[in-house]
């Protein structure tokens, strides 16, 4: 049983065409668990596997997140990571989909009442840390020419 949607965003102010093509390498980092996405796993309190499926033309991402290990423990998450462009230099970092938690009904009556809140400020947490990556991406500029041989 999923949850209610979950759709969240963070202000970027950077050109969004960087933004786009930075996206991709922090993607990289992320599915290889590359620091400083490693400690999102002490954040979600579960090893994850993130798996993402690019769609280069929309400026979006399919994601699934899902623990590693004991997986019936904890809810899985699918939705897209978006950019959306707001003029020539800033954009917004959509996290946007739904979790669905574990155990069933009775896990998705205990979201209702109290679990919600620690789900929404994880994936909170973890688009935070997207946008930080991006920054860190975009601040190094484009990669240098190769020289010819």
């Amino acid at each position: 049983m999923k949850s209610p949607g979950v759709e969240m965003y963070v202000c970027l102010d950077l050109p969004s065409a960087s933004v786009r093509s930075s996206l991709f390498a922090v993607i990289a980092e992320l599915r290889e668990r590359a620091e400083p996405y490693k400690q999102l796993e002490f954040a979600f309190k579960m090893p994850m596997v993130v798996e993402i499926g690019e769609r280069p033309e929309r400026w979006e991402c399919e994601l699934h997140l899902r623990a590693a290990r004991a997986q019936r423990f904890f809810p899985t998450f699918d939705g897209t990571l978006s950019v959306t462009p707001l003029g020539e230099n800033a954009c917004e970092l959509w996290l946007q989909g739904s979790y669905t938690p574990p155990g069933g009904r009775a896990g998705k009556l205990l979201d209702d009442i109290a679990l919600h809140g620690i789900a929404e400020r994880s994936l909170r947490r973890f688009v935070e840390e997207i946008a930080a990556g991006l920054k860190r991406e975009v601040a190094k500029g484009p990669p240098a020419p190769e020289e010819p041989t």
